[in-house]
Order: structure tokens, then C-alpha cells, then sequence
């Protein structure tokens, strides 16, 4: 994690931006996606609303296309202790969801099924609608994307693939990394369910860190040697957000917030 002193956290964190700077910043079709079609007299009213219905917004210049953001605070506690299963460290085993940030306050990520979207699968997330008291974020970048070309194309493909050919929740890779997370289970799982777990197939389902990785891999060929570790029948458990945290190829910082001027 970036090392940064108590008084610089502290001036970010009291940081704010009026709606119309962040306007200007973003454009009016990012604001009507972040806030719905009335931000303007819903929204810039701000001094109208209640203060605790006030959003933060995610300092979206410490952003860059193509960014992996990492949550934690998810109520994902069976994710978190499968992470340390498979070997991550308590620290990295925290971060239990990841996304892909793809510019003006948004970001992709897989979801889980749930009644609304019954077999989960990608979604377009405003950031604004993961609330800064309940959500932790951060933010993992590679340190070899340097090319905003390169950048730019990760979050292309992923945009373009979510739109035209949208993939599935992996939860066969879920399933997976639960019933392997023991020799004993992985065992059994061999003799009497041979191949039914494994799901190399990352264009097709993909948990919330797969299809980041997968979107690496596509757009600008990195990640190619975890993706191809996938791929391997013998292969115990998914790529976990925690790798993203721990990988020695990503430097992680802090995804600090503005308050909104009233």
C-alpha cells in the first residue's frame, strides 16, 4: 500500500467538489447515469437534501481507465475466510470484491445471482452507489500499464463484451474454490466428480476478479501466465480479489473521497 502521511489522508479526506466542477470534469450524460435524469434540480440542491442522503464521490482524478478497484466491507465473510483457505494472507483476504474501473465514476464487475439477476453476471456500477461508511475501497494499478492506448482498449473490450456478449457469475469457479479448499475434499471431488468443477472458460462465466483478469489478458496481454494457471484441470480455486492485493506486479492506494459542497 502507498505510504502517505496522516496530515495528506487527512486533506483528501476533508477535500469537496461543488456538482457543477464535477460536471464540468465528467459531462452531463456521467451525471444523469451517476444521479438519474433530474440531477439538476434533485441534486444541486444539495443544501435541500438531508445530510445523511448527501454522497460522496470517489476522487475520480486519482482514477485512471483501466484501474482494478478493490472493496472491502462486502458482507462476504465465506469469501474472505476461502481466501485465507487457499493461502492468502489476513490482510490481502480483507479486499473481497474487484472491479473494473472504466472512466466518469464507473466500474464493471460480476456479480453474484440474486433475484434481480438470476444467473449474476456484468454490470455497469455508478461508484457513487457504494457508500464511502460502508464500503472501503482501493485502488490496484499495474505497474507496467503505462499507454493510455493500453488502457483505454482493456476497458473497450470489457465495455464491448459486456454489451454484446455478456457472461454468466462463475459459479462453477465459486463452487470450485469452496469444495477444493482441503486435500480431503479435493480428493474426493476427483474420484467421484471428475471435471465437473473445472471451468477454464472465462468468456463465458467469471467471478468478480476473473473477469478483471480475463480483461487484462484481452485487452493488453497482461496476466497471461494466472490466466493460463485457470485453465489447468488440476487448478484449486478461482482468482480471488486477494491475489490483486498481493500481486507483486500492482501497487495499491487508498481511494479517497470528496465531500460534496453545500
Amino acid at each position: 500500500m502507498r505510504d502517505e502521511g496522516d496530515a495528506a489522508i487527512a486533506a483528501k479526506a476533508s477535500a469537496s467538489i461543488s456538482l457543477k466542477t464535477l460536471r464540468a470534469d465528467i459531462g452531463p450524460a456521467a451525471m444523469r447515469s451517476l444521479f438519474g435524469r433530474k440531477w439538476k434540480s434533485d441534486i444541486e440542491n444539495v443544501s435541500a437534501l438531508p445530510k445523511q442522503k448527501i454522497p460522496k464521490i470517489p476522487r475520480h482524478e486519482e482514477l485512471a481507465v483501466g484501474d482494478v478497484i478493490l472493496v472491502k466491507g462486502d458482507p462476504k465473510k465465506d469469501i474472505k475466510k476461502l481466501q485465507i483457505q487457499h493461502g492468502h494472507s489476513d490482510e490481502a483476504s480483507e479486499w473481497t470484491h474487484a472491479m473494473l474501473y472504466v472512466g466518469n465514476l464507473h466500474a464493471l464487475e460480476s456479480i453474484a445471482p440474486c433475484p434481480k439477476k438470476l444467473l449474476g453476471g456484468v454490470e455497469l456500477t455508478s461508484l457513487i452507489q457504494m457508500p464511502s461508511d460502508v464500503y472501503e475501497m482501493c485502488v490496484a494499478r499495474h505497474k507496467g500499464l503505462f499507454e493510455i492506448p493500453e488502457r483505454h482498449n482493456i476497458a473497450r473490450r470489457a465495455l464491448m463484451d459486456a454489451r454484446l456478449a455478456p457472461t454468466i457469475y462463475g459459479i462453477r469457479s465459486a463452487a470450485n474454490s469452496y469444495f477444493l479448499r482441503t486435500d480431503r475434499l479435493r480428493d474426493f471431488c476427483q474420484r467421484f466428480l471428475p471435471g465437473v468443477l473445472h471451468n477454464p472458460n472465462l468468456e463465458r462465466a467469471s467471478t468478480c476478479s476473473e473477469f478483471v483478469l480475463n480483461h487484462y489478458v484481452v485487452g493488453a496481454q497482461l496476466l497471461l501466465e494466472e490466466r493460463d494457471q485457470l485453465r489447468k484441470p488440476d487448478h484449486r480455486g478461482f482468482f480471488f480479489p486477494a491475489r490483486f492485493a498481493e500481486h507483486e506486479e500492482f501497487d495499491l492506494f487508498p481511494l479517497q473521497f470528496y465531500k460534496i459542497e453545500t
